[in-house]
């Protein structure tokens, strides 16, 4: 997403400075970024896996202006130069794997790790058309 539509929606001028997404509040309750890192947070809880073991990043800029970051091309090549060896990458945003996501974090960010001295990286996939997800959907609906 563009940091211009970041800060379209920020009605507190909270929105890109230091630690504005540390924690989720009112000021920043509808940005895009701060939901992103609370749902890193609440799946690594989830998963009993620290803040030192996992990294928030994201992916598919276009254009010449900026979008969020850290950009996940950065952090990967980052990570590989670092001296890791495997990583494991979610996209929790979306519910459904697409190809957009499975090619670039599959092939190509999966190419430069490996360029940069990592040796894999393995995306979870989607729910996609799981039953216990088909399942909760049509109980979430129902509830409506």
């Amino acid at each position: 997403m563009p940091e211009r539509q970041i800060k379209k929606a920020d009605c507190f001028d909270h929105c890109l400075k230091d630690n504005c997404c540390a924690v989720l509040e009112e000021k920043n309750a509808f940005c895009y970024r701060a939901q992103c890192f609370e749902t890193a947070r609440c799946i690594a809880k989830e998963l009993n896996i620290s803040f030192e073991d996992y990294t928030v990043c994201f992916q598919s800029r276009l254009g010449r202006s900026p979008w969020i970051k850290p950009y996940s091309d950065h952090v990967i090549e980052e990570l590989a130069k670092k001296g890791k060896k495997k990583l494991l990458a979610f996209s929790p945003a979306f519910v459904s794997d697409c190809l957009e996501t499975i090619y670039e974090i599959g092939v190509e960010y999966d190419e430069l790790f490996k360029k940069h001295g990592g040796e894999k990286i393995q995306l979870v996939e989607s729910l996609n058309d799981r039953p216990s997800w088909i399942d909760a959907l049509a109980r979430i609906c129902k509830a409506r």
